[in-house]
Formats: C-alpha cells, sequence, structure tokens
C-alpha cells in the first residue's frame, strides 16, 4: 500500500514531479465495439499490463455473458464475450476476498487500477 501511495505523497505533499503519472489507471469509457455486442472495449487514460487472469474479476450484469478472452495493448483492454450479451454494465472487482496479485490491472507506473462498479457500457459509436 505505501509503495503505490509514495508518488502521490511525494508529488504533493513534497512537490516532486514524477517523470510518470503519480496516480492509478483511471477508466475512460467502455463501450461495445459493434452492434453484434459480443466485444467490449475499455479505455484507459494510461498504458496498462495484466494476466489473463484479470478476466476472473471482471463482472457483467447479464449473468448469462460468458468472457471467453482478454486482449489489448497500450491503453486498451478487450473482453471477447462467447456470444452476444444484453449487459448495460461492467464492474471491476466486486466485494469479497480475494488476495491473487495476478489478477489485477496494473498501470504503466506500477499503481494497480481502482476498482469500478455498474460502469454503464455505452453502444457502438456513441
Amino acid at each position: 500500500m505505501a509503495r503505490q501511495l509514495f508518488p502521490l505523497v511525494n508529488k504533493y505533499n513534497y512537490g516532486v514531479n514524477s517523470k510518470v503519472t503519480a496516480t492509478a489507471p483511471n477508466l475512460q469509457s467502455v463501450a461495445y465495439t459493434s452492434a453484434r455486442k459480443d466485444e467490449i472495449i475499455l479505455i484507459f487514460d494510461q498504458d496498462v499490463r495484466w494476466d489473463d487472469e484479470v478476466a476472473l474479476r471482471f463482472h457483467l450484469d447479464d449473468d448469462s455473458a460468458e468472457l471467453n478472452s482478454i486482449e489489448g495493448a497500450g491503453k486498451i483492454i478487450t473482453l471477447k464475450l462467447a456470444n452476444p450479451s444484453t449487459s448495460k454494465n461492467l464492474s471491476y472487482i466486486r466485494g469479497g476476498k480475494w488476495r491473487q496479485e495476478d489478477a489485477i490491472i496494473w498501470g504503466s507506473n506500477g499503481i494497480a487500477a481502482l476498482t469500478f462498479c455498474e460502469v454503464p457500457i455505452r453502444s457502438p459509436k456513441e
């Protein structure tokens, strides 16, 4: 926890300017990529990285929706669904206990992304 807060404390308390952003990756948008609604794109404010296990941390409000795979690069994560979905909202890391560090989205600065709950999924081309 201290390692993740240190850049912010350094910046705001001591005026130290970091070469990289001092904040956690911030989700900018969530949208279906096509009218088929079988793929969702997440865009962050900085480059992110993750392991495949992070797929277990995403939750759609359509309980029948099944996540097949996760891919992407840079600021983009793409969730590929097994079938078209009627989901209207996406959450990342809902309540409960978990410890698996592999199942986290990390920013390019080494700070973990914050959780989000029931973020509306935009229609394609909105």
